[in-house]
């Protein structure tokens, strides 16, 4: 599902990191899910992407419970410097992102290369 959505980012120049969250995709299998455990695995790959490359910006992604994970792990740590939290709550938003996400890539390009 995510695979569509780094797309536009990647073709954009900019690095992607898709990996499945645990009981998720081909990750390992746990007890349970849960909020605090998603935002544990993000911050996970959050660590290992700042010690291979500590200099780049970081963006996250998230849809539906990735997109609380995310907010919940910037809410914790200062080197996320920004979150796109696309919410399941509402039917469309997906298809939002899907005919805005130039506008976004766009936005991200201009942001980032005045910091």
């Amino acid at each position: 599902m995510m695979l569509p959505l780094a797309e536009p980012f990647y073709s954009a120049g900019l690095n992607v990191l898709l990996y499945d969250t645990r009981n998720h995709g081909k990750s390992d299998s746990d007890s349970f899910s849960s909020l605090p455990r998603f935002s544990e695995d993000l911050d996970a790959a959050i660590s290992w992407i700042k010690l291979k490359h500590p200099e780049h910006k970081l963006i996250v992604l998230g849809h539906s419970i990735g997109a609380a994970a995310a907010i919940l792990s910037a809410s914790k740590r200062s080197d996320i410097d920004s979150v796109i939290a696309i919410e399941g709550a509402q039917h469309d938003s997906i298809e939002y992102f899907h005919e805005h996400v130039d506008m976004l890539v766009g936005f991200i390009h201009d942001t980032t290369a005045e910091i």
